[in-house]
Protein backbone atom coordinates (compact mmCIF):
# COMPACT_ATOMS: atom_id res chain seq x y z
CA UNK A 1 0.00 0.00 0.00
CA UNK A 2 3.03 2.28 0.87
CA UNK A 3 4.22 1.31 -2.31
CA UNK A 4 1.77 2.44 -4.15
CA UNK A 5 1.22 5.44 -2.74
CA UNK A 6 4.80 6.84 -3.29
CA UNK A 7 4.07 5.82 -7.03
CA UNK A 8 1.29 7.95 -6.92
CA UNK A 9 3.34 10.95 -5.47
CA UNK A 10 6.18 10.78 -7.62
CA UNK A 11 3.56 10.07 -10.96
CA UNK A 12 1.68 13.11 -10.11
CA UNK A 13 5.28 15.03 -9.34
CA UNK A 14 6.61 14.24 -12.95
CA UNK A 15 3.21 15.73 -14.18
CA UNK A 16 3.03 19.01 -11.92
CA UNK A 17 6.61 20.18 -12.25
CA UNK A 18 6.74 21.08 -15.71
CA UNK A 19 3.62 23.58 -15.29
CA UNK A 20 4.85 24.57 -11.96
CA UNK A 21 8.38 25.44 -13.70
CA UNK A 22 6.63 27.17 -16.42
CA UNK A 23 4.96 29.57 -14.11
CA UNK A 24 7.87 30.41 -11.92
CA UNK A 25 9.82 31.25 -14.92
CA UNK A 26 6.69 33.55 -15.69
CA UNK A 27 6.56 34.78 -12.53
CA UNK A 28 10.40 36.36 -12.70
CA UNK A 29 9.93 39.85 -14.78
CA UNK A 30 12.61 40.58 -17.42
CA UNK A 31 15.11 42.62 -16.47
CA UNK A 32 16.82 44.61 -18.85
CA UNK A 33 20.64 44.17 -19.36
CA UNK A 34 23.08 46.83 -18.10
CA UNK A 35 25.01 48.78 -20.70
CA UNK A 36 27.99 47.23 -20.55
CA UNK A 37 26.17 43.26 -21.22
CA UNK A 38 23.87 45.16 -24.02
CA UNK A 39 25.83 43.97 -26.71
CA UNK A 40 26.51 40.75 -24.76
CA UNK A 41 22.80 40.14 -25.04
CA UNK A 42 22.17 41.36 -28.83
CA UNK A 43 24.62 39.09 -30.58
CA UNK A 44 22.65 36.06 -28.47
CA UNK A 45 19.02 37.16 -28.72
CA UNK A 46 19.22 39.07 -32.51
CA UNK A 47 20.60 37.76 -35.97
CA UNK A 48 21.76 39.12 -38.93
CA UNK A 49 18.51 40.07 -40.07
CA UNK A 50 17.39 41.97 -37.30
CA UNK A 51 20.35 43.14 -35.61
CA UNK A 52 19.13 45.69 -33.66
CA UNK A 53 18.53 44.78 -29.85
CA UNK A 54 15.63 46.49 -27.87
CA UNK A 55 14.71 46.06 -24.42
CA UNK A 56 11.67 48.25 -23.60
CA UNK A 57 8.83 48.64 -20.67
CA UNK A 58 5.19 47.64 -22.13
CA UNK A 59 2.77 49.37 -21.21
CA UNK A 60 -0.07 46.68 -22.05
CA UNK A 61 1.96 43.79 -19.93
CA UNK A 62 3.37 46.38 -17.28
CA UNK A 63 6.49 44.50 -17.69
CA UNK A 64 9.84 45.00 -19.82
CA UNK A 65 9.87 43.40 -23.35
CA UNK A 66 13.30 42.58 -25.22
CA UNK A 67 12.92 41.74 -29.48
CA UNK A 68 14.92 42.27 -32.77
CA UNK A 69 14.76 45.06 -35.59
CA UNK A 70 16.61 46.22 -38.41
CA UNK A 71 17.92 49.08 -36.76
CA UNK A 72 18.28 51.31 -33.58
CA UNK A 73 15.70 54.32 -33.33
CA UNK A 74 16.32 57.55 -31.39
CA UNK A 75 13.95 60.19 -30.00
CA UNK A 76 14.24 63.51 -29.15
CA UNK A 77 15.43 65.04 -25.70
CA UNK A 78 13.19 64.92 -22.88
CA UNK A 79 11.58 61.68 -23.80
CA UNK A 80 11.82 57.65 -24.05
CA UNK A 81 10.75 54.82 -26.17
CA UNK A 82 7.94 52.16 -24.32
CA UNK A 83 5.98 49.36 -26.36
CA UNK A 84 2.12 50.69 -26.88
CA UNK A 85 1.39 47.92 -29.43
CA UNK A 86 4.44 48.90 -31.34
CA UNK A 87 7.24 51.29 -30.43
CA UNK A 88 6.34 54.37 -28.85
CA UNK A 89 7.65 57.55 -27.44
CA UNK A 90 6.73 59.53 -23.89
CA UNK A 91 8.13 62.15 -21.47
CA UNK A 92 10.54 60.84 -19.21
CA UNK A 93 9.15 59.96 -15.75
CA UNK A 94 9.63 62.63 -12.74
CA UNK A 95 12.47 61.07 -11.23
CA UNK A 96 14.34 60.73 -14.48
CA UNK A 97 15.35 63.29 -17.48
CA UNK A 98 17.31 63.18 -21.24
CA UNK A 99 18.98 66.21 -22.02
CA UNK A 100 19.83 64.81 -25.07
CA UNK A 101 18.52 62.47 -28.01
CA UNK A 102 17.13 59.03 -26.66
CA UNK A 103 18.55 55.67 -28.50
CA UNK A 104 17.35 52.48 -28.03
CA UNK A 105 20.63 51.08 -28.19
CA UNK A 106 21.76 50.40 -24.66
CA UNK A 107 18.58 52.32 -22.94
CA UNK A 108 15.35 51.22 -21.72
CA UNK A 109 14.58 54.73 -19.80
CA UNK A 110 15.73 57.73 -19.88
CA UNK A 111 19.38 57.99 -18.76
CA UNK A 112 19.59 60.20 -15.80
CA UNK A 113 18.44 60.29 -12.13
CA UNK A 114 17.62 63.53 -10.96
CA UNK A 115 19.29 64.86 -7.96
CA UNK A 116 17.83 64.70 -4.12
CA UNK A 117 18.80 68.02 -2.81
CA UNK A 118 18.70 65.86 0.62
CA UNK A 119 22.10 66.94 2.51
CA UNK A 120 21.89 68.94 5.54
CA UNK A 121 20.47 72.63 4.86
CA UNK A 122 19.54 71.72 1.25
CA UNK A 123 16.08 72.04 -0.17
CA UNK A 124 14.41 71.88 -3.88
CA UNK A 125 14.66 74.88 -6.07
CA UNK A 126 13.56 74.15 -9.30
CA UNK A 127 12.22 70.31 -9.93
CA UNK A 128 13.28 71.05 -13.63
CA UNK A 129 12.10 69.00 -16.84
CA UNK A 130 12.19 66.16 -18.76
CA UNK A 131 15.60 67.22 -20.25
CA UNK A 132 17.56 68.93 -16.69
CA UNK A 133 18.32 68.14 -13.75
CA UNK A 134 16.43 69.77 -9.88
CA UNK A 135 18.32 72.49 -8.90
CA UNK A 136 19.17 73.07 -4.76
CA UNK A 137 19.11 75.70 -2.85
CA UNK A 138 20.03 76.48 0.78
CA UNK A 139 17.85 76.77 3.59
CA UNK A 140 18.20 80.97 5.14
CA UNK A 141 14.87 80.45 6.84
CA UNK A 142 17.09 77.96 9.20
CA UNK A 143 20.30 79.39 9.11
CA UNK A 144 21.90 77.82 6.54
CA UNK A 145 24.03 79.48 3.81
CA UNK A 146 25.74 77.83 0.65
CA UNK A 147 29.45 76.54 1.59
CA UNK A 148 30.89 77.68 -1.97
CA UNK A 149 29.27 80.36 -3.45
CA UNK A 150 27.43 78.87 -6.59
CA UNK A 151 27.54 80.56 -10.22
CA UNK A 152 23.79 81.63 -9.99
CA UNK A 153 24.24 83.17 -6.26
CA UNK A 154 20.69 81.67 -5.28
CA UNK A 155 20.78 78.51 -6.30
CA UNK A 156 23.35 75.34 -7.61
CA UNK A 157 23.28 72.64 -9.80
CA UNK A 158 24.46 69.30 -7.86
CA UNK A 159 25.04 67.53 -11.55
CA UNK A 160 27.45 70.70 -11.78
CA UNK A 161 28.87 72.53 -9.14
CA UNK A 162 29.20 71.65 -5.10
CA UNK A 163 25.61 72.46 -3.53
CA UNK A 164 26.71 71.76 0.29
CA UNK A 165 25.64 74.03 2.75
CA UNK A 166 26.52 75.01 6.41
CA UNK A 167 24.84 76.97 9.42
CA UNK A 168 25.82 80.61 8.83
CA UNK A 169 26.45 82.64 12.16
CA UNK A 170 24.74 86.30 12.63
CA UNK A 171 25.02 88.43 15.35
CA UNK A 172 22.18 88.64 17.61
CA UNK A 173 19.17 90.05 16.73
CA UNK A 174 20.01 88.98 13.13
CA UNK A 175 18.92 86.40 10.43
CA UNK A 176 20.04 85.17 6.72
CA UNK A 177 17.94 86.99 3.93
CA UNK A 178 17.67 85.24 0.80
CA UNK A 179 20.27 86.93 -0.38
CA UNK A 180 22.19 84.92 2.19
CA UNK A 181 23.35 88.20 4.67
CA UNK A 182 22.63 88.52 7.91
CA UNK A 183 20.08 91.19 8.13
CA UNK A 184 18.05 92.43 11.11
CA UNK A 185 15.23 93.49 9.19
CA UNK A 186 13.73 91.33 6.02
CA UNK A 187 12.25 93.81 4.15
CA UNK A 188 12.85 95.55 1.12
CA UNK A 189 14.07 93.43 -2.66
CA UNK A 190 16.35 90.51 -2.60
CA UNK A 191 17.76 88.96 -5.87
CA UNK A 192 16.53 85.51 -4.33
CA UNK A 193 13.42 84.37 -4.06
CA UNK A 194 11.94 84.10 -0.23
CA UNK A 195 11.36 80.69 0.83
CA UNK A 196 7.37 80.60 1.40
CA UNK A 197 6.70 79.85 5.43
CA UNK A 198 3.31 79.19 7.19
CA UNK A 199 4.32 82.01 9.68
CA UNK A 200 6.06 85.64 9.22
CA UNK A 201 9.31 86.64 11.04
CA UNK A 202 9.12 88.01 14.47
CA UNK A 203 12.44 89.92 15.22
CA UNK A 204 12.29 91.08 19.50
CA UNK A 205 15.42 92.18 21.37
CA UNK A 206 15.35 89.70 23.26
CA UNK A 207 13.39 86.61 21.58
CA UNK A 208 14.34 85.47 17.95
CA UNK A 209 11.93 83.26 16.34
CA UNK A 210 12.13 81.27 13.37
CA UNK A 211 9.39 79.85 11.10
CA UNK A 212 8.21 76.70 10.34
CA UNK A 213 9.21 76.27 6.64
CA UNK A 214 6.98 75.00 4.42
CA UNK A 215 9.12 73.94 0.81
CA UNK A 216 7.83 75.53 -2.46
CA UNK A 217 7.59 71.83 -3.22
CA UNK A 218 5.70 70.63 -0.50
CA UNK A 219 2.71 69.46 -3.37
CA UNK A 220 5.89 67.50 -5.25
CA UNK A 221 7.13 66.32 -2.26
CA UNK A 222 3.83 64.87 -1.35
CA UNK A 223 3.28 63.43 -4.93
CA UNK A 224 6.60 61.51 -3.81
CA UNK A 225 4.81 59.79 -0.49
CA UNK A 226 2.03 58.99 -2.90
CA UNK A 227 4.57 57.17 -5.20
CA UNK A 228 5.94 55.54 -1.91
CA UNK A 229 2.95 53.97 -0.49
CA UNK A 230 1.92 52.84 -4.66
CA UNK A 231 5.29 51.25 -4.51
CA UNK A 232 4.29 49.64 -0.77
CA UNK A 233 1.50 48.15 -2.31
CA UNK A 234 3.00 46.58 -5.40
CA UNK A 235 5.78 44.90 -3.03
CA UNK A 236 2.51 43.42 -0.91
CA UNK A 237 0.16 42.53 -3.66
CA UNK A 238 2.85 41.57 -6.20
CA UNK A 239 6.37 40.48 -5.07
CA UNK A 240 5.19 38.78 -1.71
CA UNK A 241 2.86 36.51 -2.88
CA UNK A 242 5.62 35.81 -5.76
CA UNK A 243 8.25 34.92 -3.82
CA UNK A 244 5.82 32.83 -0.93
CA UNK A 245 5.08 30.28 -4.07
CA UNK A 246 8.85 30.31 -4.98
CA UNK A 247 9.74 28.77 -1.52
CA UNK A 248 6.64 26.86 -1.58
CA UNK A 249 7.57 25.59 -4.98
CA UNK A 250 10.61 25.05 -3.87
CA UNK A 251 10.29 22.94 -0.97
CA UNK A 252 7.76 20.72 -2.94
CA UNK A 253 10.16 20.42 -5.25
CA UNK A 254 12.62 18.96 -3.06
CA UNK A 255 10.10 16.88 -1.10
CA UNK A 256 9.24 14.83 -3.69
CA UNK A 257 12.46 14.12 -4.94
CA UNK A 258 13.03 12.71 -1.56
CA UNK A 259 9.82 11.01 -1.76
CA UNK A 260 10.64 9.59 -5.20
CA UNK A 261 14.70 8.36 -4.72
CA UNK A 262 13.56 6.84 -1.45
CA UNK A 263 10.99 4.97 -3.58
CA UNK A 264 13.40 4.14 -6.57
CA UNK A 265 15.89 3.03 -4.05
CA UNK A 266 13.33 0.71 -2.76
CA UNK A 267 12.49 -0.83 -5.89
CA UNK A 268 16.18 -1.01 -6.74
CA UNK A 269 17.06 -3.39 -3.83
CA UNK A 270 13.82 -5.71 -4.30
CA UNK A 271 15.42 -6.37 -7.73
CA UNK A 272 18.84 -6.68 -6.10
CA UNK A 273 17.14 -9.54 -3.66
Amino acid sequence: MKTTYNTNICFLTQIIQPFLFIQYVRSLQLTCPDVSQWNIRAKGFCNNAKPSYYCLFDKNSLYYKEFCRHKEDFHQSGNKYIVRGDIDGEPCEKTRYQPFKFRTEGNSKCIFQKSACSEDGQIIHNNGNTTSDITCRCDYTRGYGFVIKPKHTCFCYPTEEDCSCYKKKCNTNELLNPNYECETHLTGDFNCMKIKTRWTIEITSTVQTRPTVIPSSFLELTGFKVMIHQALLVILIIFLPMAFLSVVFIRFIKWSLQKCSKYFYFKFELILA
